[in-house]
């Protein structure tokens, strides 16, 4: 699993200390939001950072299951043959998807019923059919703040782009010129965080 952002200013596989929080603790707030929804209660999980890759920056992750009452015996692997893991990442990327293709307009005002389907209308008049699930979560706002953050490094040519894959998969995939799709306040300046990095290898 990777978290990656592209563009001029992480090209070369370095990037703000403050970035890499703020992907990592909000995709690890998306996950145990979604998670606890589709994973059974009895089953604990653990992301694990396993390196900063170059070319760009992607940020690698494993993620593990275990039985709460045995948390030292691992149920499944790595989330590249973790059925559950892999779910619930891409529930989030549909999230993020979703997010994009309305454009900035209240779900509330985009999600039909009919005939017992749910079908979500994008900013262009777009139906896409999305699951009961997935619908309640977008009416509630459920991942809004993490995804918020997550897209938050994004500014014009600088930090291009934020992705993520599973393996050679591209879950999603949102370019800075989206980013206002996502953001319900302008963003705050972080000056604090700005001139501390972390270098990839």
């Amino acid at each position: 699993l990777e978290l990656v952002y592209q563009g001029e200013e992480v090209d070369d596989g370095s990037i703000p200390v403050g970035y890499l929080i703020h992907a990592l603790s909000c995709f690890s707030g998306a996950y145990e939001k979604v998670s606890g929804q589709i994973v059974s209660p009895e089953i604990d999980y653990r992301i694990k950072v396993v390196g900063l890759r170059q070319e760009s920056v992607h940020i690698l992750l494993e993620i593990f299951e275990f039985a709460k009452v045995h948390p030292e015996a691992v149920v499944t692997g790595v989330i590249g043959t973790l059925a559950g893991g892999y779910q619930v990442t891409k529930d989030i990327a549909r999230y993020i998807d979703f997010k994009r293709r309305l454009k900035g307009k209240p779900p509330k005002n985009a999600i039909l019923f009919e005939d017992e389907r749910v079908y979500l209308v994008s900013a262009e008049g777009e139906r896409f059919e999305i699951s009961p699930d997935e619908a309640k979560r977008l009416l509630a706002g459920l991942l809004d703040s993490d995804v918020e953050k997550m897209i938050l490094p994004l500014h014009d040519t600088r930090v291009a782009e934020f992705e993520i894959r599973h393996d050679s998969e591209s879950l999603v995939k949102v370019r800075s010129n989206e980013k206002e799709y996502f953001l319900p306040t302008p963003p705050t300046a972080t000056d604090s965080e700005s001139n501390i990095w972390i270098e990839g290898t």
